[in-house]
Parts: structure tokens; sequence; C-alpha cells
């Protein structure tokens, strides 16, 4: 039997060709795609450490000593009487009826003095007495979960150096709105004294801290002085003058070289930073503590750069002794 040796070739390869196809569809179906992950975002970052309380909006629902008494004795009387404002609507209900404002007004004094002011009286100062004490207990209650926590006492104020032997080197904080320690009052100076060394230790920290916000603050200024035509120093009025001339390219009086007062100009721009950081030390430099404040315990003292949010010196106990036996002023 004669066999065509050609069609049985072909006939084996096409055999092949749908086998190795049916093996590469059966493997397509049994390899799954890569599981990919979901993105998730970052976490932001977590703050570490101790944080300043006045920076906290709920700490300024509590940093009065008691609950708010309005002044006037009528807000005080709508606040806390309920008495006093059943017969007040009662009153403008009454009052309604008359159509002339003038006599509307007559109407209602007239009506107001049958008002029991004293009952109305007794009846707001209980109410704001179980109001006040409920504040205080929750005022307590935030201040303990906080004696960690910085509290502010004052903001730095001015350096002071005597010329006494020995001589004194001081830095003087005026008490701020935000402190309550019930020794101290707003505006009392609180002046502690600091050998040089310290006080440069402080005021280097504060530098290294704030680096950054103090160049943006003093590229700042000088552009504004340059743009207002204003002196580029407060040391040299005239030659700034002059350098925002040459800016503007009008004419430089004097007879000094263009070069010349861009060099000045150059020399003046270096000092601006230094001129800023000594600004910024008296509106960023604050000290703080740490403690049962509401009762006058002070564990920690410290003096606190706020841009940052950073300690910059931690102050020793004999401060803390000092804070407590202040200098009424």
């Amino acid at each position: 039997m004669f066999v065509n040796k050609k069609r049985i070739l072909i006939g084996l390869c096409l055999i092949g060709f749908i086998d190795c196809n049916n093996n590469k569809q059966q493997l397509a179906s049994t390899v799954q795609p890569p599981i990919i992950a979901p993105q998730v975002p970052a976490a932001p970052p977590v703050e570490v450490g101790p944080v300043l309380l006045s920076k906290d909006a709920k700490f300024w629902n509590f940093q009065a000593t008691d609950l708010c008494r309005p002044q006037s004795e009528e807000d005080f009387l709508k606040l806390y009487s309920q008495t006093w404002n059943t017969t007040e609507n009662e009153i403008q209900t009454k009052s309604m009826e008359i159509t002339d404002i003038d006599l509307r007004n007559v109407k209602i004094q007239q009506l107001r003095k049958t008002i029991n002011i004293s009952k109305c009286k007794k009846e707001a100062n209980a109410e704001y007495s179980n109001k006040n004490k409920a504040y205080q207990n929750d005022r307590l209650n935030y201040f303990q979960l906080h004696t960690s926590d910085w509290f502010e006492i004052a903001k730095l104020n001015k350096y002071n150096s005597s010329g006494n032997n020995p001589p004194l080197n001081c830095l003087d904080f005026k008490v701020t709105k935000a402190n309550v320690l019930i020794n101290y009052r707003e505006g009392n100076v609180i002046e502690f004294e600091f050998d040089i060394a310290q006080i440069d230790r402080i005021f280097s920290k504060f530098k290294e801290n704030e680096i950054i916000f103090i160049n943006n603050k003093s590229n700042e200024n000088f552009s504004k002085a340059m743009a207002d035509g204003e002196a580029v120093s407060m040391q040299n009025y005239g030659m700034s003058m002059k350098a925002h001339w040459l800016s503007e390219g009008q004419y430089v009086p004097g007879g000094r070289s263009e070069s010349d007062w861009n060099n000045q100009l150059e020399q003046e721009k270096k000092e601006f930073p230094r001129e800023t950081e000594k600004e910024l030390r008296y509106e960023m430099l604050f000290l703080v503590a740490s403690g049962d404040i509401i009762h006058n315990k002070i564990d920690k003292l410290a003096i606190y750069s706020y841009n940052s949010g950073k300690i910059v010196e931690e102050l020793q106990p004999e401060f803390i002794v000092k804070m407590l036996k202040p200098k009424q002023n």
C-alpha cells in the first residue's frame, strides 16, 4: 500500500501545532494576574513631645479663672435669670399693641418697674454659681490632662546689662494674656539673671531652630525696603536711599561709582538677617512652664521658640523658685 510521506509529515506537524496551542491556552487559564496592593496614603506626621497649649483653641475656653460674667446687670439677668426672661417676653408682647414707637418704649419702661429685680438677681446668682462650678470642674480636668505640656507665661521683652561690679546680664519677660499662674497678671515683668555665655547659647539655639524663617523674613523685609524706597538699614538712611535710586536706574549723587554703591548695598543686605533675627527674638521667644499650673506648681521652666515649637533652654530649679515668689510690678 502506497503511503504519501509528505501527507503524513504535514499531518504530524498539524497535530503538534494544535497540541502546542492547547497547552498554551491551559497554561494561560491557570496563571493568575499579579495582585496589586491598594495604595494607602501616608499617615500625616505626628507631633512628638509636649505642645504649647496657647496654640490649642480649646485652651482659650478655660484660660479665665472663672466663667465670664457680663458687666451689665441687664445682660447678666438675661443670661442667668429665667424669671427675668419670661417677664421680659410678656412685657414685649403686651407693648406690641402700642403702635407709636415712643409711646411703646414708655409702656415698656413702666412695665419693667413691676419686675421683682431682687428675685431675678438671686435666681441669676444661683444659676451662675452652678454653671461656674461646672466650668471649674471642666477647667481642672483639662489642665490635669496637660500637666506635661507647656503653658505660656511670658514673652521676651528685652535684654538688660549693667556696669555694676560684677556686671548684671538679664532677660526680661513680659507676662502675656495666656498666663494662668495666679500670682502674675498680664503686663507684669519677670526678670532673670544669666551669664553672657548662657544668653549667647539661648540666642544661638533660637537662630539654629528658626534659620529658615529668619532668612525668609529677612529677604521679605529687604525687598519691601527697596520697593518702598526706605532705608535698608537704620544706621545709614542716606546710603540706602541712594541704593534705591540706583536700583531704579536713577542718577546717584555724591561722586561714588556704581560698583561702590552695589558693594555697599550687598553689605547691608548681609546685615538684614542679623537685624531680622534680633527683632524676631522678641516676637518668638517665650517663657513656658509645665506642671499643675493652676495650683501654682511648676515642674519645669523653659524658654520656647514659638515658630519651630522647640525648647531653646530648660532653666534650672532656682528659676522656678523665683517664679513662685514673684516681684509684683
